[in-house]
């Protein structure tokens, strides 16, 4: 299972995140997003930086679900009493993640979504 600071990273390019790398390795485009051990960084145009955790934190994960909705994903969230179940689906395609929290079950269906090609 992929960890949650690779899933973040993930998240942020399918936001369209750019990413620059410590060695320098960036395209010049913005939004922009730099990783640490611990964190995903996000810098606009004005040099503004903000934490983006979707995998653990709701607000970013719902950014992600509304970025979904743009790409023609649609997205039904429910709690089994257990875990938290995401799934997004388009007139032929269905995946499905399951999580102890909202946020991650949320980025871990939006993975499973791009990686089945939309």
């Amino acid at each position: 299972m992929i960890e949650l600071s690779k899933l973040d990273a993930k998240m942020a390019e399918l936001m369209g995140y750019s990413y620059w790398d410590s060695e320098g390795d960036y395209d010049g485009k913005y939004p922009m997003f730099i990783t640490t051990d611990a964190l995903l960084i996000v810098y606009d145009e004005a040099n503004n930086h903000r934490e983006f955790s979707p995998s653990t934190k709701d607000a970013p994960a719902m950014q992600v679900v509304d970025k979904m909705h743009e790409k023609g994903w649609f997205f039904m969230l429910v709690y089994d009493g257990m875990l938290w179940v995401a799934e997004f689906r388009d007139g032929t395609k269905k995946v499905v993640a399951y999580a102890d929290t909202r946020p991650e079950a949320i980025c871990r269906a939006a993975l499973l979504a791009v990686e089945a090609g939309k």
